[in-house]
């Protein structure tokens, strides 16, 4: 799978509007799939446990969409779109959005993990 963002900009307090598309190249079914998106810096660290932690907990964590998740066929793009509150007191600056997405294939049933 592939995870492709879109971001919007906005004051504090406010809000914005994230959008996340996933893709299916491979030749099987995804399943099981959902996304989160957060704020943070979790592409420069070294390993997967490490870009769960690396969260800015000023913002929330969101995780779309509801159980079952989705069904990606193969070569089809997804697009979840996300809106979350921008809270009060946070500094004017330019913030990291990330995303990570996760589902399992149909073929198989064992759980992949991606991050872009």
């Amino acid at each position: 799978m592939r995870l492709h963002l879109l971001v919007g900009s906005t004051g504090s307090p406010g809000s914005v509007s994230y959008s996340v598309g996933i893709r299916n190249p491979d030749p099987v079914t995804h399943i099981w799939t959902f996304a989160q998106v957060f704020v943070g810096l979790a592409n420069i660290v070294p390993d997967v446990g490490a870009a769960v932690q690396a969260v800015d907990a000023r913002f929330p964590r969101m995780t779309m969409p509801e159980f079952a998740g989705l069904s990606i066929a193969p070569g089809v793009t997804e697009t979840l779109s996300f809106d979350f509150a921008v809270p009060a007191g946070i500094e004017s600056s330019n913030y990291v959005g990330r995303g990570r997405c996760w589902g399992a294939t149909s073929a198989s049933f064992r759980a992949s993990y991606r991050e872009p």
